[in-house]
């Protein structure tokens, strides 16, 4: 069974990195410096589709570890198809990594790809179950949130087929939304029902996106779940991608005076579970 254990480390794009963040540059999406997207590069079709799907362990900045198990199923009605894992943007006309959270590195997108047995309308729950969030002492850790989104078009095809692309975010914990990319467009993720509940869902609207009007995209959350799946629906081919929502603390100590010249100062970051993350002292320096 595949795992997947690395650091956000810089890497070339398409490189596995476990997880990676938006690059650092204006008006690059509200969360770029706190969500981690998790890089799909080894996800195993096969085994995601089995009964305990494919377990993941991700190692985050500061010594956390994220840890779940993918499960992949098809939508009973619905016809199926392969899912692989593909670099974003998938296409320069669609909102995510374009619009905003640009520079993900490795193959954060779960991507659809042509139907199996000739149906053309296909469905598929991507279920992250069992997760839980460590810190490096190994102690489970609270205040997080875990983030998906689409990464191509919510849309519908009029006149046929009538109906619209959808897609479904569901939790253990209650869902709510988090960032809106090209919120002014007329196609894509408008109308959203069931924020603040356990289920939340959109039903596309408008035409094939294209560069001159990107489709809405939405960034939905829970706060620290162990249960969070999307269930994604399309006459053509789609993606999602997840990632992880946390804060991020810089603490700097300057030193304005001493009574004695051999004072020292010490600062340390905790959690709210009393775990040190990060601690330093000043010596004889300044800072």
């Amino acid at each position: 069974q595949a795992v997947v254990t690395a650091s956000p480390a810089s890497a070339a794009p398409g490189d596995p990195v476990g997880c990676g963040y938006a690059r650092d540059e204006p008006n690059n999406g509200a969360y770029a410096k706190t969500i981690c997207w998790f890089d799909m590069a080894t996800y195993n079709e096969t085994v995601s589709r089995s009964a305990p799907g494919q377990p993941m362990s991700i190692t985050l900045p500061g010594g956390y570890t994220v840890d779940f198990s993918i499960k992949t199923r098809s939508v009973p009605g619905f016809a199926a198809s392969q899912i692989t894992a593909r670099a974003t943007p998938i296409e320069t006309r669609f909102a995510f990594a374009t619009e905003a959270y640009r520079g993900i590195p490795g193959r954060p997108s779960l991507y659809s790809g042509a139907e199996l047995g000739g149906a053309s309308y296909k469905s598929w729950d991507v279920t992250l179950d069992g997760i839980v969030v460590r810190d490096k002492s190994g102690s489970a850790v609270s205040g997080f949130s875990f983030v998906a989104t689409d990464t191509e078009d919510n849309v519908t095809y009029p006149p046929t087929p009538t109906e619209p692309e959808r897609l479904r975010w569901t939790s253990d914990k209650p869902l709510e939304l988090l960032d809106t990319l090209a919120p002014s467009s007329g196609k894509g993720c408008h109308n959203v029902t069931g924020l603040g509940t356990t289920q939340v869902d959109c039903a596309g609207q408008g035409g094939a996106s294209s560069l001159a009007e990107k489709a809405t995209s939405i960034l939905v959350k829970a706060d620290t779940p162990s249960r969070f799946a999307l269930r994604w629906t399309t006459h053509q081919q789609s993606g999602i991608a997840f990632g992880i929502n946390t804060a991020r603390v810089e603490l700097n100590k300057q030193v304005d005076g001493r009574a004695n010249p051999s004072d020292a100062f010490d600062v340390a970051v905790t959690s709210p579970e009393e775990t040190v993350l990060g601690d330093a002292t000043t010596g004889d320096s300044t800072t």
